[in-house]
Parts: structure tokens; sequence; C-alpha cells
């Protein structure tokens, strides 16, 4: 779960932050493939105008393509009713921040916590064999995602997944997903 004290959601965040973040990216709405290769062409823009590692923007470029992948393919509903979903890239100090919220149906919740449960709890050599599993069974989701997208976020930013939900109404919710890596 995300801890309030240093979450982009705790409304004092960018207060306390003012002067030390640097938001690098920020999209709001329906995100389409199309839309995907824009904003990681920008990202990577920005990310060398940043003066960061080749590194660093390798591994920034790849969770922010699994976590827009992850948004595209898994938000909202049937009826794409709540299909709005967020992304930011932020840069402090020490850190890059991303912060992704999309919708998902409350019948989904509980496999998505187990899952990132069970990632948290993983060390990176048994997120890579999981990753190797899944990978070799080669079970697609009904939205064609084979369940690697969060182990490979994981795996790159060899740091936990933080995440809550927050009730958008009796179907819906909104998944919200934070991830640090050290820069």
């Amino acid at each position: 779960m995300l801890a309030s004290s240093n979450s982009l959601l705790d409304p004092t965040f960018f207060n306390r932050n003012e002067g030390k973040s640097n938001v690098l990216s920020c999209f709001e709405g329906v995100l389409e493939y199309r839309t995907i290769g824009c904003l990681l062409d920008n990202v990577l823009k920005d990310l060398e105008n940043n003066g960061l590692a080749k590194p660093i923007q390798k591994k920034a470029f790849r969770i922010m393509m699994e976590s827009l992948e992850n948004i595209q393919k898994h938000s909202g509903n049937s009826s794409n009713e709540h299909a709005y979903s967020r992304f930011c890239l932020i840069r402090n100090q020490s850190e890059l921040i991303f912060l992704s919220s999309n919708s998902i149906l409350n019948c989904n919740k509980e496999k998505i916590k187990e899952n990132i449960e069970e990632i948290n709890q993983s060390d990176i050599e048994k997120l890579k064999l999981m990753q190797e599993t899944r990978l070799i069974n080669g079970e697609l989701s009904v939205k064609g995602g084979s369940g690697i997208g969060l182990i490979n976020i994981a795996i790159r930013s060899k740091n936990k997944l933080e995440y809550k939900f927050e009730p958008i109404d009796n179907e819906t919710s909104q998944f919200i997903l934070q991830v640090k890596i050290k820069i």
C-alpha cells in the first residue's frame, strides 16, 4: 500500500517538496496506443535534457513503457465509462517517481492486490523466475497480457510497488501505482 508520508497522493506532497521536485511528464485522459509513442518520445528527450545517465534513462523508459501499456490494456470496464487515466513522472534530488492511475473493475481488485503482494515479497531472483515461468507458460489474459508487466517494473526499479485503490462506484475503483528508482 502507499505510505501517506512519502506519497504523491498526500495533498501536502507538492507543498513540502516545492523547489525540490520537477514534473518531467504528466498525462491525463483516455490513453490510446498512438499516445504512448508520443509520451515515450517526449520523456526520453526530457530525461536526456535533465542530464540523467544513460542506464537510468533506459530503466526509466522501460518502466514508463510498462506502466503506460498496463494502463492502456487494463483501464476501465466494458462500457469504457471510467477509462480516464493519469501518468506522472517526477524527479527529485535522489529519485524518479512514476505515478500511474487507472480505473479497474472491483472484481479484479483482489487478484491485483495478491499479485502485487507476491511481487513485493520476492527478491530479484524470485522475480526473474516468476517472469520466466509466465513467459514459458505463455498464458494470456482476456486483455492480452501475460501478467509480467508489474514483475518487469519491480525488477527494473529494484523497489517495492506502492499502490492503493480508491472507490469510484459500486463496480469500479481507481488503481493507483507508485514506483521509484534511485538516480
